[in-house]
């Protein structure tokens, strides 16, 4: 079933009208028809099952059959920090909203190569993974900042991958942490500078490794935030 997002939808609205770039996809790409249903998530955690009844050109008209709780949501409340990689953002991006980060901060860091503010795009990556994985709501891609630029409270509660790191490992990191809220940041291709990392650590930030192996961005995004949720679904699971 097609799932998309639309805000703002009252609780027991009989209706729900879907238009712009979703209600022509539905309509001319999709070719749905009278009778139809998809998925309409309110972006704050509801599900509404609905079914067309009539459409224009560039709306769409649905009558609400059923409503639940959106079940893509809850899990470790993660913000990921992402320096901005050239070729491997875009599936930076949709793999972290596939795993359930609830915020993306693009970064730019000491090793980050020359690249175009790509947010706008980013922001319609996200949407569309939030749609094909079925979270319940559309995580936040923010304008990009300068790791100086990173606020200082953010580190007390920040993991840290960094390929020079050999000791601590993410799981032990997010125990420690727990389930309040982690920021997760994860280098450009080449890596962070030492200076960054020694940053990092000064301000409060737990510095983790991911193994011995060198990972693509997109890769290290993958592994870091499977291992956060597994490590805190384990510790919530022993409480």
């Amino acid at each position: 079933m097609y799932r998309i997002f639309v805000y703002g939808i009252s609780p027991g609205v009989p209706e729900v009208t879907v238009t712009g770039e979703d209600a022509r996809h539905l309509l001319r790409a999709a070719r749905l028809r009278r009778g139809d249903r998809v998925t309409v998530c309110d972006g704050a955690g509801t599900d509404y099952e609905c079914e067309l009844v009539s459409a224009a050109r560039d709306a769409a008209v649905f009558r609400v059959v059923g409503r639940s709780a959106s079940e893509g949501e809850g899990g470790a409340d993660v913000t990921l920090y992402q320096a901005v990689a050239r070729d491997q953002m875009d599936d930076a991006v949709r793999h972290a909203v596939e795993l359930g980060v609830r915020r993306i901060v693009p970064v730019i860091t000491a090793r980050t190569e020359r690249t175009r503010d790509q947010a706008e795009r980013w922001r319609r990556i996200a949407y569309s993974a939030a749609c094909q994985s079925g979270r319940g709501i559309v995580p936040a891609v923010e304008n990009i900042t300068r790791f100086s630029d990173i606020a200082p409270e953010r580190f007390a509660r920040m993991i840290f991958a960094y390929e020079n790191e050999r000791g601590s490992r993410i799981p032990d990191a997010a125990k420690r942490l727990g389930s309040g809220g982690i920021n997760l940041m994860i280098g450009p291709e080449g890596g962070f500078s030492p200076e960054e990392a020694e940053e990092a650590r000064l301000r409060g930030a737990a510095l983790v490794t991911l193994g011995p192996r060198i990972l693509r961005v997109e890769t290290a995004v993958c592994a870091a935030l499977a291992l956060i949720n597994d490590a805190l679904e384990r510790n919530n699971g022993n409480e």
